[in-house]
């Protein structure tokens, strides 16, 4: 199986498409618009043509020769590999022809677009003018990738508040029923720091108790989702150890205000309530 795309003259220098073997159609070949295909990359690789230019071959009812090959482009989403693809040139009629690819030079569009308008309207004046941009186009071939990374954004950031305001009341708790500790441990000595690292180690290693079931759930998740993309990034560990580490960031910044308040009170006080 392969792909099929009907082209004209000049395409390749509208997409900038680079001409390994071979040429593209040319004007000044008048058998190129019946007997001439242009292959790519993977066409050649995937039917182990070694000298493709020449070769002939045929689609429907139309035979020619392979006339050129161009390096491998995109026709679809990420999602899918680059397949064989096989150019040619249709008759020119009302229904060869659907889409015309133009390039603009960087300027006033819209001045462009309605003299193009204006071009299109004297020749075809009985189709409608619909004009779209490429770089739009490849857009809507991720769209719902956007919306999932948006919602899964807006989710994560309120899994996140909400956490750390868990983590606040659950620090403030302990802090409070372990007043009389922290009193006698400053009476005893013990530096602002020391009382800190006291409070926040119980909770430290939770988060790290939390990241070790977390992860593996996360990489799972993350390398199915990427599996649905023939070309994809791997996943790196540190990756994960990043997440981790402003993970720990994050919660050390929310207990920090209540445990400094907490291991900077007056001992005195704390010993002295019931």
């Amino acid at each position: 199986m392969h792909e099929i795309l009907a082209v004209d003259y000049g395409l390749n220098k509208v997409l900038q498409l680079d001409i390994v073997e071979g040429r593209w159609f040319s004007e000044e070949f008048g058998s190129d618009r019946e007997e001439a295909f242009v292959v790519n990359e993977a066409f050649v690789k995937h039917f182990g043509l070694e000298n493709p230019i020449g070769v002939k071959m045929s689609r429907n009812n139309q035979s020619g020769l392979i006339v050129g090959v161009v390096s491998d482009f995109h026709v679809k989403s990420m999602r899918h590999a680059i397949g064989p693809l096989v150019m040619f040139m249709s008759s020119r009629n009302a229904f060869s022809y659907w889409n015309m690819a133009i390039r603009l030079h960087p300027g006033n569009f819209m001045a462009t677009l309605d003299q193009i308008e204006e071009v299109w309207t004297n020749v075809v004046p009985d189709l409608p003018f619909q004009v779209f941009f490429l770089d739009d186009k490849i857009d809507q071939f991720y769209n719902k990738d956007k919306d999932f990374a948006a919602l899964f954004s807006t989710m994560s950031a309120l899994a996140i508040v909400v956490s750390c305001l868990g983590l606040i009341g659950l620090v403030a708790f302990t802090t409070q029923r372990r007043s009389k500790e922290i009193g006698v441990r400053k009476v005893l000595g013990a530096t602002i720091g020391r009382i800190l690292g006291l409070i926040s180690k119980d909770f430290i290693k939770l988060i790290v108790l939390g990241a070790i079931v977390a992860v593996p759930v996360a990489y799972l998740f993350a390398q199915q989702w990427l599996e649905g993309f023939e070309y994809r990034i791997q996943i790196s560990y540190w990756t994960f150890a990043l997440a981790l580490i402003a993970t720990l960031v994050v919660s050390w910044i929310s207990v920090s205000y209540i445990s400094l308040k907490a291991a900077r009170a007056n001992p005195v006080d704390s010993l002295r309530t019931e």
